[in-house]
């Protein structure tokens, strides 16, 4: 996949998240309500919208949709002997004047933190650190440059990290991955719980032995659930909502049915 033809699928996949059509109907209904005209119409489009909204920004849609994904595997905590450690990049900041922690976005340090805790439980094993950006150059940060910075600075030794720097997706990071694991040998993979399932399907569709060590943050459990004030409609909820929507339509893409 060339850069022009990432953009533009990240472009088409945006239009197709939840909140895209919400936007279109209110701002379709909101200038028939102004121009005067099929004022019927603008207040169905406007309506439909709003209750759209609603229903999106619900903690109980979010749970609906994300939580069979998010809980498809439980944690790792005993794992199995493997050589290899594979942490999947969840986007950094290219700032060399940020601390390396500040650099990597929530999904990325969550994901390392479990991708180091589950390193330490091997004796031998071999750390890849996983993710690119769009337009980087030798120069950048990447997600694997800042996790790798990171990761070093927790204890795990220099020369027992891989970067895959170049990937942009998570078709690309198995390929990479795959380049350099023989397929007998059992990898580690770390991902945020919510992408495990479409992650899990890519790795072994390229022929790699992945045991999954879901990470977080972890968004279902708690959704709607602690106080009643968490019921109530928020960001958050449509947060995990788009999320959720963008795993299940990349399984579905890529041919798997979460």
């Amino acid at each position: 996949m060339n850069l022009d033809t990432f953009q533009w699928a990240k472009v088409v996949a945006s239009l197709a998240m939840p909140v895209s059509p919400v936007l279109l109907l209110l701002i379709c209904g909101t200038v028939l309500l102004w121009w005067g005209r099929a004022r019927r119409l603008a207040l169905a489009l406007v309506t439909t919208g709003t209750v759209l909204l609603l229903l999106f920004t619900l903690p109980g849609t979010a749970r609906w949709l994300g939580g069979p994904l998010e809980h498809a595997y439980p944690p790792l905590t005993v794992p199995p002997p493997a050589p290899w450690v594979v942490v999947l990049g969840g986007g950094a900041l290219d700032d060399p004047a940020l601390p390396p922690p500040s650099r990597l976005r929530a999904h990325s340090l969550a994901r390392l933190a479990e991708g180091v805790r589950q390193f330490q439980l091997q004796p031998a094993a071999k750390l890849i650190v996983s993710g690119g950006a769009p337009d980087s150059t030798p120069e950048s940060v990447t997600s694997a440059d800042a996790m790798a910075e990171l990761a070093v600075a927790w204890g795990v030794p220099e020369d027992a990290i891989w970067r895959s720097r170049d990937a942009l997706n998570t078709e690309q990071e198995a390929r990479a991955v795959a380049r350099w694991v023989p397929p007998e040998e059992k990898v580690i993979l770390v991902t945020s719980a919510l992408h495990m399932p479409r992650a899990l399907a890519l790795f072994r569709q390229h022929g790699i032995n992945a045991v999954p060590a879901p990470a977080g943050p972890y968004w279902t459990p708690g959704l709607g659930r602690a106080h009643w004030g968490d019921r109530l409609p928020g960001a958050e909820p449509l947060y995990v909502l788009e999320i959720s929507w963008w795993e299940r339509l990349g399984a579905w893409w890529q041919g798997d049915t979460p």
